[in-house]
């Protein structure tokens, strides 16, 4: 049986998700959005899945947020869905390959840091051009 890409990211969520939220601290009911967009990056490592998720886990490492899980899916003829589950809330990339371009998301609560996600990815994909907001959210 086959399950499709949002199914799997449900059962993802249900599995680590809900246990951990019954066990894990409490954080505050804030947090830091990072959204990007990055433009002129080369192609080949835009449809390099491997390379892709391997910078977002190890800049989940350094950001100091809880990798849970991951659920990708690379496209025919390019492009690559990264979502990346974390214990403080989510990661995301969707690369266009043909547009020489990436979009990149990432929404954490407690002490972590997105934006040092976003810098590595930036710091390896060497953009000519990015945009990067970070929003505070909550209260």
């Amino acid at each position: 049986m086959k399950i499709d890409v949002r199914s799997y990211f449900l059962i993802l969520l249900m599995l680590f998700c809900v246990p951990m939220a019954l066990v894990a601290e409490e954080h505050p009911f804030q947090g830091k959005h990072v959204l990007g967009e990055l433009y002129g990056v080369d192609p080949v490592l835009l449809n390099d899945m491997d390379f892709l998720e391997s910078t977002l886990k190890q800049g989940i490492i350094e950001s100091g947020a809880t990798y849970i899980g991951t659920v990708s899916e690379k496209f025919t003829p390019h492009g690559v869905t990264i979502l990346i589950l974390i214990a403080e809330s989510h990661v995301s990339i969707h690369t266009y390959p043909e547009h020489q371009a990436l979009f990149f998301d990432a929404f954490t609560c407690g002490e972590c840091d997105p934006k040092i996600i976003a810098d590595l990815l930036i710091k390896k994909l060497n953009p000519q051009q990015q945009n990067v907001q970070v929003l505070a959210r909550g209260n």
